[in-house]
């Protein structure tokens, strides 16, 4: 009797829940292997995906409601950048910072929404004894950890 009882429950339980519900939905063609990243951004309430392919870096921003605002598009950093490893915002200019394998260098590539720009810059470190920890982004600062070996 408690194990048919148990069973109503879960059965009722799972009748009444709510589930997700789509908010917005978009026609976004992606081909296959793609990367995908996104940064919030909570002071002007949007959202920006940033979708990368052996060529390419594009990048759409969102407002609070998902309508698209505009986009941006830049060639992609050469092979030895493996992978975006952070984020920083300065306003309306949005860094991606791509790393090699080693963390050795680094290529910090701007997407500047309202002069509709992208620049690349890279970064060489110099690092002799040290490694890298981990990177990280904190209130839209990107920093990256090492010690010393």
């Amino acid at each position: 009797m408690i194990k048919k009882l148990l069973l109503f429950s879960l059965l009722a339980n799972s009748f009444l829940s709510f589930s997700q519900e789509i908010v917005k939905e978009f026609d976004l063609k992606l081909e296959r292997k793609r990367d995908y990243f996104q940064v919030i951004n909570e002071t002007d309430k949007e959202v920006i995906l940033f979708v990368n392919d052996k060529e390419r870096v594009s990048s759409i921003r969102f407002d609070e409601k998902f309508n698209v605002k505009d986009s941006l598009s830049a060639i992609r950093p050469e092979k030895k950048y493996k992978e975006i490893v952070g984020h920083s915002q300065n306003e309306h200019n949005y860094f991606l910072f791509w790393a090699s394998e080693d963390r050795k260098e680094i290529e910090a590539q701007s997407f500047d929404f309202e002069k509709k720009e992208t620049n690349s810059i890279p970064i060489n470190l110099e690092l002799k004894k040290e490694k890298i920890v981990k990177e990280l982004t904190i209130n839209n600062t990107f920093y990256l950890i090492n010690s010393s070996c």
